[in-house]
Formats: C-alpha cells, sequence, structure tokens
C-alpha cells in the first residue's frame, strides 16, 4: 500500500473521517456486506475496498451502495467494458485526446486535460472517448494520494463543432453523469470548462438537468480567456496551449501500458459468473 504524504494522512483524518483504527475495522464492515452480495465478484483486498471507503468518508454502508453501482455500470454497458484494457485502446490512447500533467497542485490534487476539440469524431467513437477516459481515471484513482486529495478536471473545447455535438445523445450524457456522481470512487473538486464556442451550449443543455447542485457548483466557465484558469489552477500545473509551464508528459500513459494485465483481469469481474 502507497504511504500517504503527511499532509494527506491529516487530510484524510480531517476530512474523510479516516481514524487511526477505522481503515480496518470499515474495510473488515464493506467485506462483510460484500460475503452478501452473492452474485458480484471483485476484489476483497484492503486497498481495493478503501477507495471506495475514502469516497463516502468511510461510511462503510455508503461505500457498499458505491461498489455496487460502479459494477452495475459495467454490468448495464458491457459493450463499453469488454476488454477494456490500455493495449486493447492504444490507437485511442496514442492520440493524446487526455493526459496527466505530471505535478499535483498545491492541495495534492492530481489534474486531468480532455482536449474534446481535437477529438476527430470520424475516425473514434464516442465510447472509446468514454472508454479512454475511464482508463485514466481508474489508474488515478489507484494512487492513495488521488484517493485523498480528489481530481481537477480540465476540458478544452477548442475546436469543438457539429460534428461532434451529433456524436452526443442523451444516453450518452446520462452515463458521463451517473459515472462521476453515482458510480466511480474519486473526488472529483474542480471541473473547469475552456475555449468552449456556441454549440457548446447545445451540449451543456442535455448535461446540465442530470447534474446534482454539488456538481453543479464545482464547474467553472472560462470561455476564451484563460487567466482565471491560471490564476485558480497555477500556471506551473497547465499545459503551455492554456497558458502554462506543465510540459505533456508520457510517464502516466506508460504507467497505465504497463498494467494491462491488471486491466485485463479486472475485466473478468463483476455481477454473474459471466459477466463479460
Amino acid at each position: 500500500m502507497e504511504c500517504l504524504s503527511p499532509e494527506s494522512r491529516s487530510k484524510a483524518w480531517e476530512e474523510l473521517n479516516e481514524k487511526t483504527d477505522s481503515v480496518t475495522k470499515n474495510c473488515r464492515i464493506l467485506r462483510n456486506l460484500l460475503q452478501n452480495e452473492k452474485d458480484l465478484v471483485c476484489p476483497s483486498n484492503d486497498d481495493f475496498l478503501l477507495r471506495f471507503l475514502r469516497a463516502r468518508k468511510h461510511n462503510p454502508e455508503k461505500a457498499f451502495k458505491l461498489l455496487k453501482q460502479y459494477y452495475t455500470m459495467r454490468r448495464n454497458h458491457m459493450e463499453l467494458f469488454k476488454e477494456l484494457c490500455p493495449l486493447a485502446l492504444k490507437p485511442v490512447l496514442e492520440k493524446r485526446l487526455q493526459y496527466v500533467i505530471p505535478i499535483r497542485d498545491k492541495e495534492g490534487r492530481q489534474i486531468f486535460v480532455f482536449r474534446a476539440g481535437v477529438w476527430d469524431a470520424y475516425s473514434v467513437s464516442l465510447d472509446d472517448i468514454f472508454r479512454a477516459n475511464y482508463l485514466y481515471l481508474e489508474e488515478m484513482i489507484a494512487s492513495e494520494e488521488t484517493q485523498v486529495n480528489g481530481i481537477i478536471a480540465i476540458v478544452d473545447f477548442a475546436g469543438l463543432g457539429w460534428s461532434h455535438v451529433r456524436s452526443f445523445t442523451p444516453r450518452q450524457a446520462q452515463r458521463v453523469i451517473s459515472l462521476v456522481q453515482d458510480c466511480f470512487p474519486a473526488r472529483f473538486k474542480e471541473f473547469h470548462f475552456v475555449h468552449q464556442p456556441y454549440v457548446f451550449q447545445c451540449v451543456f443543455a442535455i448535461v446540465k438537468p442530470l447534474l446534482s447542485e454539488k456538481i453543479r457548483n464545482r464547474i467553472h466557465f472560462h470561455g476564451m480567456d484563460t487567466s482565471e484558469l491560471l490564476e485558480k489552477v497555477g500556471k506551473q500545473h497547465l499545459p503551455t496551449y492554456l497558458g502554462g509551464d506543465a510540459e505533456e508528459d508520457d510517464g502516466f500513459l506508460n504507467q497505465l501500458y504497463s498494467r494491462n494485465e491488471y486491466y485485463k483481469q479486472m475485466c473478468e469481474l463483476g455481477y454473474g459468473s459471466s459477466p463479460f
């Protein structure tokens, strides 16, 4: 298990109710709840369970609900999670539409960048975009530092056009929102939207009614002016094309590729004896 920094250990104590004796106890409670879920096959080690407990501030019952929703999504969208591993998605990942900034921000949060407007809607399906983004989130949340401190997501819409909007359906919107709000063990702390063109309003009109107030309050719209984004996130934590100093780095993607076997094994787990 990764060792948390002293700052993150303090934050886990204060914000997530992670007391000295709570980890082992709450993992045991969650493990016992899972034993009664006869059709669900999933890892039961502390490392895996802890990410769900932290996402629900060490409430075992809420963590259990989240874990079930995590696998229910996989069951309900089998076409997306079948063979969901890095090497199978290499042609999509190599387009570098998404990446993780190498340096965490001052609060220890990991920064995920998605270049929505660079996506070629004619050569890459929105399903594969979802799959690639999902893999990045899975790899980010494997870090205990990220479990505790959370994620900042920056979406750059420069270049977004009608070809992208036509590909985005209410069903796909529901899937993305469900992932963020109900089905994934991550603390999404901030969402920054930048370079939104007029057609973005059409996409957001589909998404907005599905958002909880909590998530809605964490979205920041920057338009064509990146000055506030630079101020909020920090120049050293933004890519150069957004006015920052952070260079694109292949380290995170290579780390993802190196864990291909782990993700292949995860594809074999879920509800039912043969979910995929």
